[in-house]
């Protein structure tokens, strides 16, 4: 192993005891015959043995504990005492006025989703004009097939063929 490879893995992860035993053995092998590295290694046991041991802990004030304390009693609450129909009342009051069973939610909420799903994709063709101008062409064309004029021309030339 070189020295690179060996200070980076004494940097990141041997102290920590992070490694496999086989890089850890590789790792300590390196060390025991670098000075370098035997160095790199000591220096930085002291240093996180210095860091440690000086106990630079800081401590929020009470009110943000408080808060944090407070949001999470709120959540257990919310958790054991209520089911997601109560949650959705708390949510939504106005809307659950009525009794609460739940193929009653259910049900409502699958016509709501029905009726925005039909207006969303239903496009009456009444509005688009070229439709309804080839449906009137249409209509007037089958009208003219059943008037006296247009047999009486389709006979002339059917016999105009005899």
């Amino acid at each position: 192993m070189n020295c690179k490879k060996a200070q980076d893995l004494i940097k990141t992860c041997f102290l920590d005891g992070e490694l496999d035993k086989n890089t850890k053995n590789d790792v300590q092998n390196h060390i025991n015959s670098c000075n370098n590295c035997r160095l790199l290694e000591r220096n930085l046991q002291k240093i996180s043995l210095v860091h440690l041991s000086e106990n630079n802990q800081i401590n929020p004030p009470d009110r943000v504990w408080n808060k944090i304390e407070d949001t999470i009693n709120k959540g257990k609450a919310l958790k054991e005492e209520k089911g997601i129909l109560d949650w959705l009342e708390q949510l939504l009051p106005p809307f659950f006025v009525l009794p609460r069973p739940a193929p009653v939610y259910a049900l409502a909420v699958t016509i709501l989703v029905a009726a925005l799903s039909l207006l969303l994709v239903y496009k009456p063709t009444s509005h688009n004009k070229e439709v309804n101008e080839y449906l009137l062409e249409q209509a007037n064309f089958i009208q003219d097939l059943d008037s006296e004029d247009y047999l009486n021309g389709l006979e002339n030339t059917f016999n105009s063929f005899i």
